[in-house]
């Protein structure tokens, strides 16, 4: 009963959908600096990695597209030098890119300010991005409702479409939608079974069990030996528990000398 209880309990800290992951497409707008794109794609990298939800050289349909709309941008002369400020809304979209299904959306303000100008207050706007903010957090768990709800609801169409992409020659597309099947719905197993189908690696392949180290300890014990009285003593005893005639004595050496008579 320990034991049952025991295994259970991880499952129970643990929501549908945490075993999802997503890749993280870059950002691509013609709006901002190239630079300022790459630092808000590490922001958002981090940010995926604090709820363990970024794939990272996985084959997986599903993914997380950023896009920035730029809104107003001003620059203003101060006293000594030019102070730039930018508003932005950044959207998230949680979608399948292979089929195009979208699961979720979600759109964060962002802001920004510095001196310097316009780009400046951009540079600024991806710095101050926050990759524990709550709101990230919330993204990842709507979007993982979601996918978990749209298999479980659309398992066998699901399976069907990666049948048909392999039978078409494209089984990259196939095992990426095989790969995203989430292990809590119940076409999983059979996923799995088609991926390992197609890839020709054993559905279930137990991981290597890891054996605790051993240490051997060698010491050296000293055993008595008995006497030849001791050994008689004792076959004598066993004889008379099993009631048996007492053993001979042990014969003399030939060239032992008779006693003169």
């Amino acid at each position: 009963m320990l034991l049952t209880l025991a295994t259970a309990l991880p499952a129970v800290a643990q929501s549908a959908g945490d075993n999802i992951r997503f890749a993280l497409m870059p950002l691509e707008s013609d709006e901002i600096p190239a630079e300022v794109a790459t630092a808000i794609d590490g922001k958002l990298r981090q940010a995926l990695n604090r709820t363990s939800a970024l794939s990272d050289g996985e084959s997986n349909a599903l993914a997380v597209i950023p896009t920035l709309a730029v809104g107003e941008a001003v620059e203003s002369e101060g006293l000594m030098q030019e102070v730039g400020r930018i508003k932005a809304e950044l959207t998230l979209t949680a979608v399948n890119h292979i089929d195009g299904t979208v699961f979720f959306s979600s759109t964060i303000p962002l802001t920004g300010s510095a001196v310097g100008g316009k780009k400046s207050a951009m540079k600024a706007m991806a710095t101050g991005i926050k990759p524990s903010d709550p709101v990230y957090v919330r993204f990842i768990r709507k979007s993982r409702e979601k996918v978990s709800d749209h298999y479980a609801t659309n398992c066998a169409t699901i399976l069907q479409r990666a049948q048909q992409l392999a039978d078409s020659g494209h089984p990259d597309e196939a095992a990426a939608c095989l790969g995203s099947v989430p292990a809590e719905v119940d076409c999983y197993e059979t996923a799995r079974m088609l991926l390992a189908e197609l890839s020709g690696t054993p559905a279930d392949t137990p991981p290597a069990a890891v054996s605790p180290d051993t240490v051997y300890v060698e010491r050296e014990v000293p055993v008595p030996v008995p006497s030849p009285r001791q050994l008689r003593h004792r076959n004598l005893s066993q004889c008379q528990n099993r009631n048996l005639p007492p053993p001979l004595p042990p014969r003399q050496n030939r060239n032992s000398r008779l006693p003169s008579s």
